[in-house]
C-alpha cells in the first residue's frame, strides 16, 4: 500500500515541481518552520491560559489566538504534503512518518472528544472553561 502511494506521488507533477527548482525545498523548509512556530506558538499561550498562569490575559485575546494557530497548522499541512511529494521513497519508510500518518485520526478523535467533553461541561456548570 505504502509502495503505491509512493509511486503514484513520484509520478504527479508536484513531485516535478518540488524538485525542478533549487530554493523550492528552500523556502519549503522555511514555511514549515514559521508554521510550527505559529502553531507552537498559539497554543502554548492558549495552554497557559487554560492552566491559569495568564490570568491577566483576557479570553478573548486568547480566543483571537486561534487563527494564528490555524494558520500555522494549514502552512505545516501544505509544506509537509509539499515535502513528501517532493521525496516519497525518504518518507515513506520513515518511522516518524509512519506514526504520524497512521495516529492522525485517532489523535483528532482524542482531541475533539476532550474539548467537547470540557465545554459540555463548563456548560452545565455556568463556567467558562475558556
Amino acid at each position: 500500500m505504502i509502495q503505491a502511494l509512493v509511486d503514484w506521488a513520484i509520478a504527479t507533477p508536484v513531485n516535478g515541481w518540488v524538485l525542478g527548482w533549487n530554493w523550492t525545498w528552500v523556502i519549503l523548509e522555511i514555511l514549515h518552520f514559521v508554521g510550527l512556530t505559529l502553531l507552537l506558538g498559539g497554543l502554548l499561550v492558549i495552554d497557559l491560559r487554560f492552566m491559569g498562569f495568564l490570568k491577566r490575559v483576557p479570553p478573548i485575546v486568547t480566543h483571537k489566538l486561534l487563527v494564528i494557530v490555524f494558520l500555522g497548522f494549514a502552512i505545516n499541512l501544505v509544506s509537509g504534503i509539499l515535502f513528501f511529494f517532493g521525496d516519497p521513497g525518504r518518507y515513506a519508510i520513515n518511522i516518524g512518518f509512519q506514526v504520524k500518518f497512521g495516529f492522525s485520526r485517532p489523535a483528532h478523535e482524542a482531541v475533539v472528544l476532550t474539548n467537547s467533553f470540557r465545554c459540555t461541561l463548563g456548560y452545565f456548570t455556568g463556567n467558562a472553561i475558556f
